[in-house]
């Protein structure tokens, strides 16, 4: 085989070998997303930019991430979970997840990811 057909079949070799790669890591992430948690209620921590959040979430599952979102009125604190695989229907757990905003909290209300705002919890 010519050095140059060789050259074109490694690199199309290659190729589908990352497309393959990529392809696989796109359908991981993607069943690996988690659910929003329930969250009913936070805490002010001693920094006035650390706040922590109480979840509900099934037991054996896994806090996943969160992302916060903060304008000058509130904050929102959205945190997925992965639910365990042996995981059955019936009572939940209870989670804390601390996050640390840009800002100091101040008066400004915290929300969960689904809009619902959360009570705070005396500290």
């Amino acid at each position: 085989m010519p050095r140059r057909s060789r050259r074109r079949v490694l690199i199309a070799v290659t190729a589908v070998v990352l497309l393959a790669a990529a392809a696989g890591l796109v359908y991981w992430r993607a069943r690996d997303t988690g659910y929003l948690a329930m969250t009913s209620e936070y805490e002010r921590g001693t920094d006035p930019r650390v706040v922590t959040v109480r979840l509900t979430i099934g037991p054996g599952d896994r806090v996943l991430r969160h992302e916060v979102a903060e304008d000058d009125t509130r904050v929102r604190i959205s945190v997925w979970v992965r639910r365990a695989s042996d995981n059955t229907p019936g009572g939940g757990v209870s989670a804390d997840r601390t996050v640390t905003l840009r800002q100091p909290l101040a008066g400004r209300v915290v929300v969960d990811g689904h809009g619902t705002v959360m009570r705070e919890r005396p500290g």
